[in-house]
């Protein structure tokens, strides 16, 4: 007969294996479901990748008139050249319809902008070294339903003309803007509906434009940065429709801080975002949030930051009247995840969540669909076929109290106010208890046996 003390040395290593398979099981998975605050969990509903054995980076989303979605971005391994511009489409759920490449011999790249056009085409713009005049030029290439090229036109000069932003226009057109070797300036071009050269301007201020709007007057807005070596500032020029200069306006601190995205309200307010290294609390760089009116003058921003840093691309104006920020999350030296912020009104944190594996994940363009939920376009280098895929997944927002992922403790710097994640040591102390139960239960018996 077994004495008291192997008894309870028994039991006592069964208890402690069933507490770390417990754990296990109630760790959310990289690329589960994600708890944000208490009130608030985003599920990954349904994800795909797309690539083959090199380099594609998504751009752009659209979601399309079949309720589908079309993916534009730059592809390495498939095409005729070094790279080519790349359109995938695919059904509602992600799903695989076609997919085309578009360019030659040479380098074909810098995906800016999409717009599914009234006969179910899609009006492309991005950067070609195949055709053209010079080293490099913008690229404007009209494509049927399919994606196969109608026609295309170059514009640009001998030297490089590097395409940075660009923007549907409300005539159908598109507004190019980018940097002119020649002029050694900021270059905008407007072609009209079927590519033909309309206007060109140059503008003074800028270091590199990364987005273009057209405004609610039919004017144009420009952001990105200005400055030199030690530091930038975000950076914003109005235009009018016929890209004449208006007014600029600035902000930034003693380090560097660059405009990466711009959108308009209906009120004619701005919203303006990108990463600072001037205001932070204690990472290498932020997400900033900047509301203008509609002049360029301030009338609140707000960062968003952990202990990392981190690097916004693009914000998006949701219908709960709030925004989302999306970019990246710096987690190690070769390991960058996706990382979304949800503002309410005045730009206070509602959620915050990451998304991503063992390298680097990024966020190129979100979209809310009429459901509430968001579809988000992407860069992987954890999963895919690769070196690196696009990447399209579908998040559902749920109203829960029971997950939540303490790693993505978000500060807020507006006023002095912050939020952040609740614990989510709960769940794993109601298992510990259960477990404690059942083991007291279980030695009891064998005590009295």
């Amino acid at each position: 007969m077994r004495n008291k003390y192997e008894t309870f040395g028994k039991y006592t290593f069964l208890f402690i294996l069933l507490i770390l398979l417990s754990y296990r099981s109630i760790c959310p998975s990289e690329r589960g479901v994600r708890g944000i605050l208490s009130d608030t969990t985003v599920e990954l509903v349904w994800e795909q990748t797309f690539g083959g054995i090199s380099h594609e980076r998504a751009s752009m989303l659209i979601q399309t008139i079949d309720g589908g979605f079309v993916v534009f971005g730059v592809v390495e391994s498939f095409g005729a050249g070094y790279t080519d511009l790349w359109l995938v489409k695919t059904d509602a759920s992600g799903q695989h319809e076609w997919n085309r490449t578009i360019g030659a011999a040479s380098w074909d790249q810098n995906a800016h902008s999409i717009l599914q056009t009234a006969d179910s085409g899609f009006l492309l713009a991005g950067n070609t070294y195949s055709y053209g005049a010079g080293n490099a030029d913008y690229w404007v290439v009209k494509t049927n339903s399919t994606g196969h090229p109608i026609w295309n036109s170059t514009f640009g000069d001998s030297q490089h003309n590097l395409l940075y932003a660009s923007t549907p226009s409300s005539d159908g057109g598109v507004l190019l803007a980018g940097y002119n070797d020649v002029e050694e300036s900021t270059w905008i071009v407007k072609a009209n509906t079927t590519g033909h050269h309309l206007w060109n301007r140059t503008l003074a201020g800028f270091t590199v434009v990364n987005s273009v709007i057209q405004t609610l007057d039919g004017g144009y807005l420009f952001a990105g940065e200005t400055g030199g070596y030690s530091a930038t500032d975000f950076f914003m020029v109005k235009t009018d429709m016929d890209g004449v200069y208006e007014w600029n306006a600035s902000f930034g601190g003693s380090e560097w801080d660059v405009a990466t995205a711009v959108i308009q309200l209906a009120d004619g307010s701005l919203l303006l975002t990108g990463p600072t290294q001037s205001f932070t609390g204690t990472g290498n760089s932020d997400y900033w949030l900047i509301k203008t009116n509609s002049t360029g003058h301030s009338l609140w921003n707000t960062t968003f930051g952990t202990s990392k840093s981190e690097e916004v691309q693009t914000l998006i104006h949701t219908s709960d009247g709030g925004f989302l920020l999306a970019g990246t999350r710096y987690v190690s030296a070769s390991n960058h995840d996706i990382w979304l912020v949800k503002t309410d009104t005045l730009g206070q944190a509602e959620w915050n969540t990451t998304f991503g594996g063992a390298s680097d994940d990024s966020a190129d363009s979100v979209l809310q669909l009429s459901d509430g939920n968001y579809v988000v376009a992407g860069t992987t280098e954890s999963w895919g076929a690769g070196a690196s895929d696009m990447w399209l997944f579908k998040l559902k927002l749920s109203e829960d109290t029971t997950t939540s992922l303490p790693d993505t403790s978000l500060s807020t710097t507006s006023a002095s106010t912050s939020t952040t994640s609740a614990d989510s040591g709960s769940g794993f102390s109601l298992h510990l208890l259960i477990l404690g139960f059942s083991f007291l239960f279980l030695f009891t018996r064998k005590r009295r046996a």
